[in-house]
């Protein structure tokens, strides 16, 4: 799975995209097979129930970054949340959420993803920009929405 998941970094990094995301999704099931295995839960396998965790965290966050990269918003939101099922203090987890969010038009679940992330890694820049951005659009969506309630009610007390 390790090997797998180092594959689809390579072909990442070679720009052969598809190829990745087949070579994570095939590292994603090893691991989570992996996990599947009772002796697992015993304390002397700690050590490798933890390599199959992180490969297959790995997967999910590479997995999430493919399906960003190709506007697939939800995609990437259920691998950023399957992410966050291994780990809930990822950072790059609740970052790329934010991302898939605000790419779904779901402005107030983005900011509450990057808000969390900054909560978690205060010093973190990009982090901190995504935050103000979300937030901001969040208050231009509320005016907007705002100004079509009142050109609604203008318009029907005219008719009345």
């Amino acid at each position: 799975a390790e090997a797998a998941r180092a594959g689809g970094s390579e072909a990442w990094r070679g720009g052969e995209r598809g190829a990745a995301a087949e070579r994570w999704a095939g590292a994603r099931g090893m691991a989570e097979a992996v996990l599947g295995y009772a002796a697992l839960r015993r304390p002397d396998f700690a050590d490798l129930r933890g390599r199959a965790e992180a490969v297959l965290l790995a997967c999910h966050l590479n997995l999430a970054q493919a399906a960003l990269r190709e506007s697939a918003w939800a995609d990437a939101g259920e691998h950023c949340l399957r992410g966050l099922a291994l780990d809930r203090r990822s950072v790059k987890a609740l970052f790329r959420l934010g991302q898939a969010r605000a790419g779904e038009g779901r402005l107030e679940d983005a900011a509450e993803a990057f808000d969390r992330a900054l909560e978690l890694d205060p010093g973190n820049r990009e982090v901190a920009k995504r935050a103000r951005v979300a937030r901001a659009e969040l208050r231009s969506a509320g005016a907007a929405q705002r100004r079509s309630t009142a050109t609604l009610r203008h318009m029907r007390a005219r008719r009345r």
